[in-house]
C-alpha cells in the first residue's frame, strides 16, 4: 500500500497462526486501483480488498435479510455483515474502501482489525 502511495494504515499487522500470503493482484483501472489479497491456512482463507479512487466513490455493499453490526475501532467505524458464516467487514479510511472477509469467530475477526491500528491483537 505504501507503494501505491497509502500511509493510512488500512493493512492488518496480525492474521491467526498458520495464515500466509496465497495470491496479491493489484489492477490499475481508469477512476480506480483494486488490490486484493488472499491468505489461507491450507483449510480456510482470508480475502483482504482494497479500492483506491481518484475521485470520491459511492460503492454500495447489497445486504440482503442480514444483520449489520458496526464495530469501532480506534476511532473507525467497520460495518460489519455475516453470509452463510462468513463474516465481512467494510469501512473507509482517508479515501480507501476496505472489504476484509473470511469464514472466521468473530472475536478473530476483531483483533485482525484491530491490528490495522496497532501491531499486536
Amino acid at each position: 500500500m505504501i507503494e501505491l502511495g497509502i500511509n493510512t494504515p488500512v493493512v492488518p499487522m496480525w492474521l491467526p497462526e498458520g495464515y500466509a500470503l496465497t495470491e496479491l493482484k493489484v489492477a490499475s483501472m481508469r477512476s480506480s486501483t483494486k488490490v486484493y489479497a488472499n491468505f489461507a491456512d491450507g483449510e480456510n482463507s482470508i480475502t483482504v480488498q482494497y479500492k483506491l479512487a481518484v475521485a470520491a466513490t459511492t460503492t454500495q455493499y447489497e445486504v440482503k435479510n442480514r444483520k449489520v453490526e458496526v464495530y469501532e475501532s480506534f476511532g473507525a467505524y467497520h460495518t460489519m455483515t455475516e453470509n452463510e458464516k462468513e463474516l465481512s467487514a467494510v469501512w473507509e479510511k482517508s479515501g480507501v474502501e476496505c472489504l476484509l472477509a473470511g469464514y472466521l469467530e468473530k472475536e478473530v475477526l476483531y483483533a485482525i482489525i484491530d491490528s490495522i491500528y496497532r501491531r499486536e491483537p
